[in-house]
Protein backbone atom coordinates (compact mmCIF):
# COMPACT_ATOMS: atom_id res chain seq x y z
CA UNK A 1 0.00 0.00 0.00
CA UNK A 2 1.52 3.54 -1.18
CA UNK A 3 2.68 5.55 2.11
CA UNK A 4 0.76 8.24 0.76
CA UNK A 5 -2.46 6.88 1.19
CA UNK A 6 -2.09 5.59 4.62
CA UNK A 7 -3.98 8.35 6.19
CA UNK A 8 -6.88 7.46 4.41
CA UNK A 9 -7.42 4.04 5.15
CA UNK A 10 -10.76 3.79 6.72
CA UNK A 11 -9.44 0.64 9.22
CA UNK A 12 -6.49 3.02 10.60
CA UNK A 13 -9.19 5.70 11.06
CA UNK A 14 -11.57 3.80 13.17
CA UNK A 15 -8.61 2.84 15.32
CA UNK A 16 -6.64 6.15 15.72
CA UNK A 17 -9.98 7.71 16.43
CA UNK A 18 -10.95 5.28 19.12
CA UNK A 19 -7.71 5.53 20.57
CA UNK A 20 -7.79 9.43 20.21
CA UNK A 21 -9.61 9.41 23.12
CA UNK A 22 -7.14 8.81 25.44
CA UNK A 23 -5.27 11.94 24.61
CA UNK A 24 -8.28 14.17 26.35
CA UNK A 25 -7.06 12.34 29.53
CA UNK A 26 -3.70 14.48 30.36
CA UNK A 27 -5.42 17.78 28.86
CA UNK A 28 -8.46 17.77 31.20
CA UNK A 29 -6.23 16.52 34.53
CA UNK A 30 -3.78 19.65 33.82
CA UNK A 31 -6.82 21.56 34.61
CA UNK A 32 -6.27 20.57 38.13
CA UNK A 33 -9.61 19.81 38.61
CA UNK A 34 -11.30 19.27 42.16
CA UNK A 35 -12.08 15.31 41.07
CA UNK A 36 -9.65 13.02 39.12
CA UNK A 37 -8.72 9.32 38.81
CA UNK A 38 -4.76 9.42 39.12
CA UNK A 39 -2.25 11.60 37.45
CA UNK A 40 -2.33 11.23 33.47
CA UNK A 41 -0.10 14.00 33.42
CA UNK A 42 2.48 11.95 33.50
CA UNK A 43 3.62 8.93 31.93
CA UNK A 44 3.66 6.58 34.35
CA UNK A 45 0.45 7.99 35.77
CA UNK A 46 -0.62 7.60 31.92
CA UNK A 47 0.12 4.13 31.44
CA UNK A 48 -1.37 3.41 35.07
CA UNK A 49 -4.35 4.85 34.12
CA UNK A 50 -5.03 3.10 31.09
CA UNK A 51 -3.96 -0.03 32.63
CA UNK A 52 -6.27 0.55 35.40
CA UNK A 53 -3.49 -0.11 38.16
CA UNK A 54 -5.10 0.95 41.14
CA UNK A 55 -8.15 -1.54 40.27
CA UNK A 56 -5.60 -4.60 39.29
CA UNK A 57 -4.81 -4.05 35.86
CA UNK A 58 -5.84 -8.42 35.55
CA UNK A 59 -8.68 -8.38 37.50
CA UNK A 60 -12.21 -6.18 38.30
CA UNK A 61 -10.86 -4.79 41.30
CA UNK A 62 -8.35 -5.21 44.15
CA UNK A 63 -8.90 -7.68 46.92
CA UNK A 64 -11.84 -8.94 45.49
CA UNK A 65 -12.36 -12.89 46.07
CA UNK A 66 -12.71 -15.02 42.89
CA UNK A 67 -15.70 -16.56 41.87
CA UNK A 68 -16.43 -19.63 39.39
CA UNK A 69 -16.45 -19.18 35.73
CA UNK A 70 -18.83 -21.66 35.17
CA UNK A 71 -21.02 -19.46 37.67
CA UNK A 72 -20.35 -16.37 35.75
CA UNK A 73 -21.92 -17.67 32.70
CA UNK A 74 -24.77 -19.11 34.17
CA UNK A 75 -25.14 -15.45 35.76
CA UNK A 76 -24.98 -13.80 32.72
CA UNK A 77 -26.69 -16.07 30.22
CA UNK A 78 -29.42 -15.49 33.01
CA UNK A 79 -29.27 -11.89 33.01
CA UNK A 80 -29.12 -11.96 29.28
CA UNK A 81 -32.35 -13.81 29.41
CA UNK A 82 -34.01 -11.24 31.68
CA UNK A 83 -32.97 -8.19 29.88
CA UNK A 84 -34.22 -9.66 26.09
CA UNK A 85 -36.37 -12.44 26.68
CA UNK A 86 -36.37 -15.63 25.62
CA UNK A 87 -38.08 -14.28 22.40
CA UNK A 88 -35.01 -11.32 21.95
CA UNK A 89 -32.38 -13.74 22.38
CA UNK A 90 -33.79 -16.17 19.71
CA UNK A 91 -34.27 -13.18 17.26
CA UNK A 92 -30.25 -12.17 18.50
CA UNK A 93 -29.28 -15.87 17.21
CA UNK A 94 -31.32 -15.91 14.08
CA UNK A 95 -30.58 -12.34 13.20
CA UNK A 96 -26.93 -13.39 13.46
CA UNK A 97 -27.04 -16.42 11.04
CA UNK A 98 -29.11 -13.54 8.33
CA UNK A 99 -26.11 -11.09 8.46
CA UNK A 100 -23.32 -13.99 8.32
CA UNK A 101 -24.97 -14.50 5.14
CA UNK A 102 -25.18 -11.19 4.04
CA UNK A 103 -22.03 -9.34 5.59
CA UNK A 104 -19.50 -11.85 7.36
CA UNK A 105 -17.75 -9.53 8.12
CA UNK A 106 -20.01 -7.64 10.29
CA UNK A 107 -21.34 -10.72 11.38
CA UNK A 108 -17.87 -12.04 13.05
CA UNK A 109 -17.05 -8.24 14.07
CA UNK A 110 -20.20 -8.27 16.20
CA UNK A 111 -20.07 -11.68 17.31
CA UNK A 112 -16.45 -11.08 18.40
CA UNK A 113 -17.52 -7.71 20.70
CA UNK A 114 -20.13 -9.65 22.13
CA UNK A 115 -17.87 -12.55 23.31
CA UNK A 116 -15.32 -10.28 24.46
CA UNK A 117 -17.53 -8.11 25.72
CA UNK A 118 -19.59 -10.36 27.55
CA UNK A 119 -18.77 -13.97 28.37
CA UNK A 120 -14.87 -13.73 28.25
CA UNK A 121 -15.00 -10.90 30.18
CA UNK A 122 -17.19 -12.32 32.85
CA UNK A 123 -14.82 -14.96 32.92
CA UNK A 124 -11.54 -12.70 33.41
CA UNK A 125 -13.00 -10.10 36.29
CA UNK A 126 -14.81 -13.52 37.81
CA UNK A 127 -15.67 -11.74 41.06
CA UNK A 128 -17.22 -13.62 43.91
CA UNK A 129 -20.68 -13.52 43.20
CA UNK A 130 -21.99 -14.73 46.48
CA UNK A 131 -21.62 -10.81 47.54
CA UNK A 132 -24.72 -9.35 46.01
CA UNK A 133 -22.63 -5.97 45.80
CA UNK A 134 -20.24 -7.77 43.39
CA UNK A 135 -23.55 -9.38 41.30
CA UNK A 136 -24.88 -5.73 41.21
CA UNK A 137 -21.48 -4.53 40.18
CA UNK A 138 -20.80 -7.02 37.39
CA UNK A 139 -24.39 -6.20 36.09
CA UNK A 140 -23.37 -2.84 35.16
CA UNK A 141 -20.65 -4.38 32.85
CA UNK A 142 -23.57 -6.32 30.74
CA UNK A 143 -25.01 -3.33 29.55
CA UNK A 144 -21.89 -3.11 26.72
CA UNK A 145 -22.42 -6.74 25.36
CA UNK A 146 -26.11 -6.19 25.16
CA UNK A 147 -25.40 -3.59 22.39
CA UNK A 148 -24.41 -6.60 19.68
CA UNK A 149 -27.33 -8.35 20.95
CA UNK A 150 -29.74 -5.81 20.05
CA UNK A 151 -27.93 -5.30 16.99
CA UNK A 152 -28.66 -8.50 15.82
CA UNK A 153 -31.96 -8.76 16.87
CA UNK A 154 -32.82 -6.19 15.40
CA UNK A 155 -31.73 -7.10 11.98
CA UNK A 156 -33.83 -10.25 12.40
CA UNK A 157 -36.90 -7.84 13.16
CA UNK A 158 -36.50 -5.53 10.03
CA UNK A 159 -35.42 -8.46 8.13
CA UNK A 160 -38.66 -10.33 9.24
CA UNK A 161 -40.80 -7.47 8.79
CA UNK A 162 -39.33 -6.46 5.31
CA UNK A 163 -40.33 -10.28 4.38
CA UNK A 164 -44.52 -9.63 6.03
CA UNK A 165 -44.62 -6.36 4.13
CA UNK A 166 -43.81 -8.36 0.76
CA UNK A 167 -45.65 -11.35 1.83
CA UNK A 168 -48.47 -8.94 2.64
CA UNK A 169 -48.21 -7.16 -0.94
CA UNK A 170 -48.49 -10.58 -2.90
CA UNK A 171 -50.89 -12.26 -0.45
CA UNK A 172 -54.59 -13.53 -1.12
CA UNK A 173 -56.64 -11.18 0.96
CA UNK A 174 -58.01 -13.58 3.23
CA UNK A 175 -54.01 -13.82 4.48
CA UNK A 176 -53.36 -10.09 4.94
CA UNK A 177 -54.94 -9.91 8.55
CA UNK A 178 -52.87 -12.50 9.57
CA UNK A 179 -49.47 -11.17 8.18
CA UNK A 180 -50.55 -7.90 9.18
CA UNK A 181 -51.05 -9.39 12.95
CA UNK A 182 -47.41 -10.82 12.73
CA UNK A 183 -46.30 -7.68 11.42
CA UNK A 184 -47.98 -5.51 14.39
CA UNK A 185 -46.38 -8.58 16.80
CA UNK A 186 -42.93 -7.74 15.74
CA UNK A 187 -43.31 -4.59 16.16
CA UNK A 188 -44.63 -4.95 19.37
CA UNK A 189 -41.73 -6.94 20.63
CA UNK A 190 -39.67 -3.62 22.40
CA UNK A 191 -43.01 -2.06 23.54
CA UNK A 192 -43.18 -5.73 25.69
CA UNK A 193 -39.73 -5.18 26.76
CA UNK A 194 -40.05 -2.20 28.13
CA UNK A 195 -43.35 -2.94 29.79
CA UNK A 196 -41.28 -5.96 31.42
CA UNK A 197 -38.52 -4.03 33.13
CA UNK A 198 -39.76 -0.68 33.21
CA UNK A 199 -41.39 -0.12 36.38
CA UNK A 200 -38.35 -2.25 37.93
CA UNK A 201 -35.62 0.46 36.48
CA UNK A 202 -37.63 3.25 37.48
CA UNK A 203 -35.22 5.42 39.15
CA UNK A 204 -37.37 8.52 39.12
CA UNK A 205 -37.42 10.40 42.52
CA UNK A 206 -34.68 7.61 44.16
CA UNK A 207 -32.88 10.37 45.82
CA UNK A 208 -31.48 7.62 48.59
CA UNK A 209 -27.83 8.79 47.87
CA UNK A 210 -28.34 12.61 47.72
CA UNK A 211 -29.98 12.46 51.34
CA UNK A 212 -27.67 9.77 52.44
CA UNK A 213 -24.51 12.00 51.80
CA UNK A 214 -26.11 15.43 52.97
CA UNK A 215 -27.12 13.61 55.99
CA UNK A 216 -23.13 12.79 55.98
CA UNK A 217 -22.20 15.94 56.33
CA UNK A 218 -25.29 17.92 57.69
CA UNK A 219 -24.24 16.84 61.49
CA UNK A 220 -20.71 17.82 61.29
CA UNK A 221 -19.25 20.38 63.29
CA UNK A 222 -17.32 23.39 60.83
CA UNK A 223 -14.10 22.33 59.19
CA UNK A 224 -14.43 18.20 60.49
CA UNK A 225 -12.57 15.87 58.70
CA UNK A 226 -14.49 12.90 57.68
CA UNK A 227 -12.70 9.53 56.56
CA UNK A 228 -14.92 7.21 54.24
CA UNK A 229 -14.72 3.92 53.27
CA UNK A 230 -16.89 2.53 50.51
CA UNK A 231 -18.34 3.65 47.24
CA UNK A 232 -21.72 4.42 48.83
CA UNK A 233 -20.33 7.42 50.75
CA UNK A 234 -17.59 8.52 48.84
CA UNK A 235 -19.65 9.45 45.57
CA UNK A 236 -22.87 10.61 47.27
CA UNK A 237 -20.22 12.95 49.27
CA UNK A 238 -18.26 14.23 46.44
CA UNK A 239 -21.50 15.06 44.23
CA UNK A 240 -22.76 16.87 47.08
CA UNK A 241 -19.46 18.96 47.73
CA UNK A 242 -18.32 19.17 44.27
CA UNK A 243 -21.53 19.74 42.47
CA UNK A 244 -23.93 21.00 45.08
CA UNK A 245 -21.69 23.33 46.88
CA UNK A 246 -22.64 21.80 50.17
CA UNK A 247 -20.74 21.49 53.15
CA UNK A 248 -17.68 21.96 51.48
CA UNK A 249 -15.81 23.00 54.43
CA UNK A 250 -15.69 19.22 55.59
CA UNK A 251 -12.34 17.84 54.92
CA UNK A 252 -13.89 14.48 53.49
CA UNK A 253 -11.46 11.62 52.31
CA UNK A 254 -12.15 8.42 50.99
CA UNK A 255 -9.17 6.06 52.59
CA UNK A 256 -8.92 3.90 49.94
CA UNK A 257 -7.98 6.67 47.98
CA UNK A 258 -5.79 8.43 49.57
CA UNK A 259 -3.55 5.67 48.47
CA UNK A 260 -3.33 7.20 45.16
CA UNK A 261 -0.67 10.28 45.33
CA UNK A 262 -2.52 12.25 42.49
CA UNK A 263 -5.73 12.25 45.49
CA UNK A 264 -3.88 13.34 48.34
CA UNK A 265 -2.34 16.39 45.90
CA UNK A 266 -5.90 17.37 45.32
CA UNK A 267 -6.70 17.32 48.64
CA UNK A 268 -3.81 19.04 50.55
CA UNK A 269 -5.05 21.23 47.65
CA UNK A 270 -8.39 21.62 48.49
CA UNK A 271 -7.98 21.70 52.17
CA UNK A 272 -4.27 23.36 53.19
CA UNK A 273 -5.07 23.60 56.93
CA UNK A 274 -5.66 19.89 56.58
CA UNK A 275 -2.32 17.43 57.70
CA UNK A 276 -1.78 14.83 55.45
CA UNK A 277 1.43 13.21 56.88
CA UNK A 278 2.58 11.00 53.86
CA UNK A 279 2.35 11.31 50.24
CA UNK A 280 0.41 8.38 50.46
CA UNK A 281 -1.40 5.95 52.39
CA UNK A 282 0.31 2.66 52.85
CA UNK A 283 -2.30 1.00 54.86
CA UNK A 284 0.27 0.06 56.97
CA UNK A 285 3.58 1.52 59.73
CA UNK A 286 5.09 3.55 57.35
CA UNK A 287 1.36 5.41 56.52
CA UNK A 288 -1.17 4.53 58.60
CA UNK A 289 -4.66 5.99 58.92
CA UNK A 290 -3.57 6.56 63.12
CA UNK A 291 -0.76 9.39 61.57
CA UNK A 292 -3.59 10.79 59.77
CA UNK A 293 -6.12 11.13 63.06
CA UNK A 294 -2.60 12.39 65.69
CA UNK A 295 -1.71 15.19 62.88
CA UNK A 296 -5.11 16.82 62.88
CA UNK A 297 -7.31 16.05 66.06
CA UNK A 298 -5.98 18.45 68.31
CA UNK A 299 -7.32 21.19 65.35
CA UNK A 300 -10.09 19.53 63.69
CA UNK A 301 -13.32 17.16 64.99
CA UNK A 302 -12.33 13.78 63.28
CA UNK A 303 -15.57 11.41 62.20
CA UNK A 304 -15.35 8.14 59.86
CA UNK A 305 -17.90 6.31 58.69
CA UNK A 306 -17.33 2.45 57.16
CA UNK A 307 -15.22 -0.16 58.16
CA UNK A 308 -11.95 0.77 59.46
CA UNK A 309 -10.67 -2.08 60.59
CA UNK A 310 -7.46 -1.96 59.94
CA UNK A 311 -6.93 1.45 61.81
CA UNK A 312 -6.35 -0.36 65.44
CA UNK A 313 -6.59 3.54 67.19
CA UNK A 314 -8.54 1.62 70.49
CA UNK A 315 -5.41 2.59 72.26
CA UNK A 316 -5.35 6.27 71.57
CA UNK A 317 -8.72 7.55 71.04
CA UNK A 318 -12.60 6.61 72.51
CA UNK A 319 -15.23 6.10 69.36
CA UNK A 320 -18.49 8.31 70.22
CA UNK A 321 -21.73 7.51 68.20
CA UNK A 322 -22.76 10.32 66.14
CA UNK A 323 -25.18 8.75 64.07
CA UNK A 324 -24.29 8.15 60.44
CA UNK A 325 -20.67 8.45 61.59
CA UNK A 326 -18.52 7.92 64.44
CA UNK A 327 -16.07 10.78 65.97
CA UNK A 328 -12.65 9.95 67.22
CA UNK A 329 -12.23 11.39 70.81
CA UNK A 330 -9.01 11.47 72.82
CA UNK A 331 -9.01 8.26 75.58
CA UNK A 332 -10.72 8.88 78.32
CA UNK A 333 -12.86 11.56 76.94
CA UNK A 334 -15.97 9.30 75.42
CA UNK A 335 -17.59 8.59 78.20
CA UNK A 336 -20.25 6.18 77.59
CA UNK A 337 -19.90 6.77 73.77
CA UNK A 338 -24.17 7.24 73.61
CA UNK A 339 -23.54 10.44 74.73
CA UNK A 340 -23.81 12.82 71.71
CA UNK A 341 -26.64 10.88 70.58
CA UNK A 342 -29.01 11.43 73.39
CA UNK A 343 -27.37 15.58 73.08
CA UNK A 344 -28.23 15.36 69.21
CA UNK A 345 -31.40 13.39 69.24
CA UNK A 346 -33.54 15.21 67.60
CA UNK A 347 -31.47 16.12 64.70
CA UNK A 348 -30.56 12.10 64.46
CA UNK A 349 -33.94 11.21 64.54
CA UNK A 350 -34.87 14.10 61.42
CA UNK A 351 -32.23 11.88 59.24
CA UNK A 352 -33.94 11.02 55.84
CA UNK A 353 -34.45 7.51 56.57
CA UNK A 354 -35.19 5.50 53.52
CA UNK A 355 -39.01 5.01 53.25
CA UNK A 356 -37.98 1.33 51.97
CA UNK A 357 -35.45 -1.40 51.52
CA UNK A 358 -33.89 -1.96 47.93
CA UNK A 359 -32.09 -4.81 46.41
CA UNK A 360 -29.22 -6.34 47.75
CA UNK A 361 -27.45 -5.71 44.79
CA UNK A 362 -27.28 -1.97 44.61
CA UNK A 363 -25.76 0.78 46.52
CA UNK A 364 -29.22 1.88 48.38
CA UNK A 365 -29.13 -1.50 50.47
CA UNK A 366 -25.99 -0.24 52.04
CA UNK A 367 -27.07 3.42 52.45
CA UNK A 368 -30.26 1.79 54.34
CA UNK A 369 -28.05 -0.70 56.36
CA UNK A 370 -26.65 2.42 57.49
CA UNK A 371 -29.69 4.42 58.52
CA UNK A 372 -30.58 1.11 60.50
CA UNK A 373 -27.87 1.35 62.35
CA UNK A 374 -28.36 4.80 62.82
CA UNK A 375 -31.53 4.43 64.14
CA UNK A 376 -30.69 1.04 66.77
CA UNK A 377 -27.64 3.41 68.22
CA UNK A 378 -30.30 6.24 68.67
CA UNK A 379 -32.80 4.01 70.58
CA UNK A 380 -30.08 2.28 72.16
CA UNK A 381 -28.96 5.26 73.90
CA UNK A 382 -32.18 6.90 74.66
CA UNK A 383 -33.19 3.47 76.25
CA UNK A 384 -30.16 3.37 78.34
CA UNK A 385 -30.36 6.87 79.36
CA UNK A 386 -31.91 8.66 82.58
CA UNK A 387 -34.87 9.15 81.04
CA UNK A 388 -35.56 6.19 79.07
CA UNK A 389 -39.39 6.23 79.98
CA UNK A 390 -40.08 9.78 78.49
CA UNK A 391 -38.33 8.80 75.75
CA UNK A 392 -40.19 5.24 74.97
CA UNK A 393 -42.03 6.46 71.86
CA UNK A 394 -38.91 7.72 69.66
CA UNK A 395 -36.86 4.79 71.28
CA UNK A 396 -39.80 2.22 69.74
CA UNK A 397 -40.04 4.77 66.13
CA UNK A 398 -36.02 3.96 66.08
CA UNK A 399 -35.99 0.21 66.62
CA UNK A 400 -38.96 -0.34 64.20
CA UNK A 401 -36.86 1.87 61.36
CA UNK A 402 -33.54 -0.03 62.60
CA UNK A 403 -35.96 -3.04 62.08
CA UNK A 404 -37.32 -1.89 58.81
CA UNK A 405 -33.93 -1.13 56.93
CA UNK A 406 -31.05 -2.73 58.45
CA UNK A 407 -30.10 -7.08 57.75
CA UNK A 408 -31.74 -8.71 60.98
CA UNK A 409 -28.29 -10.12 61.22
CA UNK A 410 -27.06 -6.69 61.43
CA UNK A 411 -29.19 -5.94 64.75
CA UNK A 412 -30.18 -8.78 66.04
CA UNK A 413 -30.57 -6.82 69.57
CA UNK A 414 -32.90 -4.73 68.05
CA UNK A 415 -35.51 -7.62 68.08
CA UNK A 416 -35.24 -8.16 72.02
CA UNK A 417 -34.72 -4.55 72.82
CA UNK A 418 -37.98 -3.90 71.07
CA UNK A 419 -39.75 -6.81 73.23
CA UNK A 420 -38.81 -5.34 76.26
CA UNK A 421 -39.81 -1.74 75.77
CA UNK A 422 -43.20 -2.96 74.54
CA UNK A 423 -43.57 -5.62 77.63
CA UNK A 424 -42.79 -2.38 79.90
CA UNK A 425 -45.74 -0.52 77.98
CA UNK A 426 -48.17 -3.82 77.88
CA UNK A 427 -47.72 -4.16 74.39
CA UNK A 428 -49.30 -6.76 72.46
CA UNK A 429 -48.30 -10.03 73.70
CA UNK A 430 -48.33 -12.02 70.33
CA UNK A 431 -45.70 -9.35 69.09
CA UNK A 432 -43.30 -9.05 71.60
CA UNK A 433 -42.97 -13.24 71.51
CA UNK A 434 -42.62 -12.74 67.84
CA UNK A 435 -39.86 -10.10 68.51
CA UNK A 436 -38.22 -12.25 70.94
CA UNK A 437 -38.66 -15.70 69.09
CA UNK A 438 -36.80 -13.49 66.21
CA UNK A 439 -33.99 -12.84 68.40
CA UNK A 440 -33.28 -15.97 69.72
CA UNK A 441 -33.05 -17.47 66.18
CA UNK A 442 -30.78 -14.46 64.89
CA UNK A 443 -28.49 -14.72 67.98
CA UNK A 444 -28.85 -18.14 69.44
CA UNK A 445 -25.42 -17.71 71.23
CA UNK A 446 -26.23 -14.86 73.11
CA UNK A 447 -25.24 -14.88 76.89
CA UNK A 448 -29.44 -13.74 77.28
CA UNK A 449 -30.96 -16.14 75.57
CA UNK A 450 -31.13 -18.04 78.27
CA UNK A 451 -33.25 -15.11 79.61
CA UNK A 452 -35.18 -14.20 76.32
CA UNK A 453 -36.34 -17.91 75.88
CA UNK A 454 -37.74 -18.44 79.49
CA UNK A 455 -39.64 -15.04 79.27
CA UNK A 456 -40.69 -16.62 75.68
CA UNK A 457 -41.73 -19.63 77.62
CA UNK A 458 -43.75 -17.54 80.66
CA UNK A 459 -46.01 -15.83 77.75
CA UNK A 460 -46.64 -19.06 76.62
CA UNK A 461 -44.43 -19.15 73.69
CA UNK A 462 -42.46 -22.12 72.67
CA UNK A 463 -38.47 -20.98 72.82
CA UNK A 464 -36.66 -21.79 69.74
Amino acid sequence: MPIGRASSDPRLSRWSGGLALYLYLPIAAAAQPTVTWGDPTTPAGFIGYVLRSNYGSLSLSLGVKSGSVIGQWVAYGLDLLGVFLVVGVFLAMVGSMRLLRRDPAAAVALGLAFLVAGPLFAAYANPDLSDPINQGILQRFYILPAIPVGILAGIEVLGSLDALIERLGRARPAARPGLAAAALLVMALPVASVAAHGPALDQNGNTVAQSHAEDLLRTLPTRAILLMRGDENYTGVSYVQRVEGFRTDVAAMDVELLKVPAYVVVTKRLHPDVVIPWASYQQGPRGSLKDLVAANIGTHPVFFVGQMAEANWDAAWDEVHAGLVRELVPKGQGGDGYALLRTNKDAIAALSFPDRRYPATTWESLICEHYGVAAFDLAYALQSGADAQAQGPLVEQMYRTAIRLANPTTIPAAFKNLGILLQSEGGDRAEILSLWEQYVALAPEAPDVGQIRQQITRLGGAAP
